[in-house]
């Protein structure tokens, strides 16, 4: 995009008060439950709610201020990682590899 001088930031976001915990697991329970990964549906589910639920999360303001802050920028950031979890988990993924690291968070749902 720099050819049109257009900035791409990304913005990735760790775990935010919002409504994706309720939705991401209604959606899955509806559609999964009674096919051959209900099992695997229930427990991903259970791993859902216990992240998103119960205050875990950040305030969805905290997004909305890294997105002011780079669209103001006449230089912004290439990657912004804001909001609970977020910098941890791409440490995590960083140091320990895709392979490993899909294994512990699977490992999270069992």
């Amino acid at each position: 995009m720099a050819e049109f001088d257009i900035k791409v930031v990304i913005v990735e976001p760790g775990v935010i008060k919002t409504g994706f915990g309720d939705g991401a697991t209604e959606t899955i329970i509806k559609r999964s439950t009674g096919g051959l990964y209900g099992r695997m549906v229930q427990m991903v589910a259970k791993s859902i709610k216990s992240t998103y639920g119960h205050g875990t999360g950040s305030d969805p303001q905290v997004i909305a201020d890294v997105v002011s802050k780079a669209v103001a920028s006449s230089h912004p950031r290439t990657r912004y990682a804001i909001g609970k979890f977020a910098k941890m988990l791409i440490r995590m993924r960083v140091w320990l590899g895709d392979r490993l690291f899909d294994r512990i968070i699977l490992s999270q749902t069992r």
